[in-house]
Parts: structure tokens; sequence; C-alpha cells
């Protein structure tokens, strides 16, 4: 059984190629189980057992705007957008 967390970002991106190239990177790294890239909405959700920063960083290196949608602190095991909402004052504190 992995240790996986779900990490959520907003990516910056025009086109078909701008998703692959996110994929791709993705899922070239190491401890990245799965992959889900939303063109449409811009949503890239990964899960991986690996730190969420370096997952940010591959993902800064395809050279697209990238921005967590939640900042995984350790608090929690596992929350969804609207549960990161629900404690934002926690996850400030992080």
């Amino acid at each position: 059984m992995s240790d996986a967390q779900t990490y959520k970002f907003n990516v910056a991106m025009s086109c078909g190629g701008c998703k692959t190239s996110v994929e791709n990177a993705l899922k070239k790294v190491e401890g990245v189980e799965s992959v889900d890239v939303n063109l449409a909405d811009q949503l890239v959700i990964v899960n991986a057992t690996i730190a969420q920063e370096d997952v940010l960083e591959t993902i800064k290196k395809t050279g697209k705007k990238v921005t967590p949608l939640i900042i995984n602190c350790g608090m929690f095991k596992s929350c969804d957008l609207l549960d990161a909402s629900e404690h934002r004052e926690v996850y400030e504190q992080c």
C-alpha cells in the first residue's frame, strides 16, 4: 500500500501540446502514480508519493505558469479543494 497524496494545481495551458507537455513531464517522475490533466479547466491532479514541491517544480520546468490549489502541509491525510477552503486558517498557519 502506497502513501500517495493527491495534489491539485492550476496550470496555464492554451493547447493540446501544453497538456501533453505537462502530462509527459509528470509521468517521467519516479513517485508519480497518476496524472489527470484537464485543459478546459486548466487543472492538473497528481497522485504521488513524492513531495508536493517536487511535483510543482516539475510542472514549472515545462514553462507553464502553475499555482497549487491546495498547500499540503501534512496536517491532513487527504483534503479536496472544498476541504481546503474550510480549513483555510489552518493552511495559512502551515
